[in-house]
């Protein structure tokens, strides 16, 4: 076959190969190679071409990859699926969550420094905590800066492929978590009866287990479990047999405090061997049997975490659902991705931790995901310092604006961002919260002129910002943007 002669000149290199395939295979490889090194260039912001290669053969690789167990017609299992969707959106936003902010002012023409298009940031870009330090009035506006100084929450993707270890939140201040695929998480404690009556199924269930000692297990660790889960049911009496000794008594409280302490070797073994048979007997409470089961199972097992299902409500969430935790409440998160929007305290010593905890009978009401037919829709905020929202769109523009600092991530689709007009006034506001005030006249008199991304332009003239799924843009107090495009976005704003 005869030799083709193909000459390469990208980033900055230029020489000639020779090969037997086609030459307008060869030229048709070459494009499609041009063309991921400009899309790695437009989002990585990376000037060195070795790393733009080196990033661009990774690119291909991975297309090669996918592109191969879609011709065996390999399955992705759910959780596989979900760890590759929150890596997906976890990466962009790591890389993505100091992005550079738009224009400080209307007036103020904003430097070479902050004016690049590139989403990722690079090494010569600071930290978004250095940018806003350089000027917190302009970046977190007056009212912000000046309450806070900083911005005053925490703003977090998170992904639960395994069960979590329990933990509890000890800001003084609640929280929202807000579901991207379905989540379950374990968060607030039952009532006393209902751990109680765990307590009950596992004590019968021990007497029953060890009675028969051809397993391996002594009696003396049988008796042992069983005195532990009297205790735990003991602790967890009524309030009213306890009313005359301490009219504070906290039975939950004094079941944690047993629970903490407890040093039961026998509980593992016992949980691991005994499941199925719970689950069998017991399949109403499968769920729980199954988590016990799995915390009896690691490797730094402790004997909390194998109760925290039974101690704790499993609460179920859909995409879009949302949920508000009280100060000190514990929690984990089982499986899925999510949204986590939290103050942003500071550091918080182990003495206040211990002040803050929820001993409480809590079950958190699930706040119902918005219709799809709303383009905007903010959840009911938990806290004083922020707010959270979602928003969407397909056919038309969205306004957005907001008096403080804000961060939005966009999960899904592909979104077009301009500058609207004149910031820091109360009209944009007004007019975002307005259905039918919410899309840009202009644009609107010309919806095939919009739909082309030349014309997601801002008043003078600039092209917008591309937002692609998985990165994140930070708002500097009073900026007023469009969003064009189809796609869904949740937005964390300081409330002023």
């Amino acid at each position: 076959m005869a030799k083709n002669d193909l000459r390469i000149d990208v980033l900055g290199t230029d020489f000639t190969i020779s090969t037997d395939e086609e030459a307008e295979y060869l030229k048709r490889l070459l494009e499609k190679y041009r063309h991921t090194v400009e899309n790695v260039q437009h989002l990585s912001g990376l000037k060195d071409p070795l790393k733009i290669a080196v990033l661009t053969g990774f690119l291909l690789c991975d297309d090669l990859e996918k592109a191969a167990k879609a011709g065996t017609g390999s399955e992705i299992e759910g959780n596989e699926e979900n760890a590759k969707k929150a890596e997906e959106l976890t990466l962009n936003l790591i890389s993505r969550l100091d992005a550079l902010p738009l224009d400080l002012s209307p007036d103020e023409k904003p430097s070479e420094e902050y004016s690049e298009t590139s989403r990722i940031k690079t090494e010569d870009e600071p930290p978004l905590c250095e940018l806003i330090n350089r000027d917190k009035t302009a970046f977190l506006g007056q009212e912000t800066a000046q309450r806070y100084g900083k911005l005053p929450f925490l703003f977090k993707l998170f992904a639960a492929e395994k069960p979590d270890l329990v933990q509890a939140f000890p800001n003084p201040q609640p929280k929202i978590i807000c579901a991207l695929d379905p989540l379950t998480v374990l968060c607030g404690f039952r009532k006393p009866e209902e751990i109680s009556f765990f307590m009950d199924i596992l004590r019968d269930c021990a007497e029953f287990y060890y009675r028969d000692n051809t397993r391996g297990e002594t009696q003396d660790s049988g008796e042992e479990l069983k005195a532990v889960l009297e205790n735990l049911i003991s602790a967890l009496a009524s309030l009213s047999n306890r009313e005359n000794d301490n009219p504070n008594y906290n039975p939950i409280e004094a079941f944690c405090s047993l629970l903490f302490d407890l040093k039961c070797e026998a509980l593992c073994s016992f949980i691991k061997n005994q499941s199925s048979v719970l689950e069998k007997d017991f399949p109403e409470f499968s769920a729980e049997w199954k988590l016990c089961s799995y915390f009896a199972n690691l490797e730094e097992s402790s004997n909390p975490a194998i109760f925290a299902p039974l101690c704790l409500n499993i609460i179920e969430l859909k995409a879009g659902e949302a949920i508000n935790l009280a100060p000190g409440v514990f929690h984990a998160c089982i499986h899925g991705l999510g949204l986590e929007l939290t103050p942003d305290s500071g550091y918080v010593s182990e003495e206040e931790i211990s002040g803050q905890l929820n001993f409480l009978v809590y079950k958190p009401e699930i706040i119902n995901a918005p219709s799809t037919a709303l383009s905007w829709y903010s959840y009911p905020a938990p806290s004083e310092e922020f707010i959270l929202s979602v928003m969407r769109d397909s056919r038309d523009s969205i306004l957005y604006f907001e008096n403080g600092p804000s961060i939005v991530l966009l999960t899904e689709g592909e979104a077009i961002v301009t500058k609207h007009g004149n910031s820091n006034t109360e009209k944009d506001s007004d007019a975002r919260r307005d259905s039918d005030a919410r899309r840009d006249s202009d644009a609107r008199r010309d919806s095939d002129a919009r739909r082309d991304s030349d014309a997601r332009r801002d008043d003078s003239g600039t092209p917008g910002i591309p937002l692609m799924k998985g990165e994140s843009l930070f708002v500097p107090a009073g900026t007023s943007l469009l969003f064009w495009g189809n796609f869904t976005a949740y937005a964390a704003a300081a409330k002023t």
